[in-house]
């Protein structure tokens, strides 16, 4: 490569990174703004921003990394993308968990049927207040 090829390389590199921290900034600033702003009134924007935050850092690192080379060149940023799916994971299954106990399902993992309920935890349970 000619020391003009590389200049432009460098270029294109330094134009991309520019432009992906600008990006990255102002998801940022409006994903805070939304927080503080519609958040606390509406549990459901409430919770799809908190899915939302991390599933766009999972993104912007895969993108950023297929730019950069791949992600087996670039370790971190694989390790980055793989936390913060295993956090949208872990966000959304936890959201939905919280949904359902709001809309009186109960925790999926945690139902049991009323025929194999012990009696006498249930009579514990009565007396120190924690209903059946």
């Amino acid at each position: 490569m000619t020391h003009h090829q590389l200049d432009l390389v460098r270029a294109d590199r330094e134009q991309w990174l520019k432009f992906y921290y600008f990006i990255r900034a102002a998801f940022s600033v409006a994903w805070v703004v939304a927080a503080f702003a519609v958040g606390p009134s509406s549990a459901a924007i409430a919770g799809a921003l908190l899915v939302l935050y991390p599933a766009w850092d999972a993104a912007a690192n895969f993108v950023d990394a297929l730019r950069s080379g791949g992600l087996a060149q670039n370790r971190t940023q694989a390790l980055n993308v793989l936390v913060s799916l295993v956090t949208t994971v872990a966000v959304l299954d936890e959201h939905e968990r919280s949904a359902r106990r709001l809309r009186g399902l109960g925790d999926p993992v945690r139902i049991a049927p009323a025929r194999n309920r012990d009696p006498s935890l249930e009579k514990f349970r009565r007396a120190v207040g924690h209903g059946a």
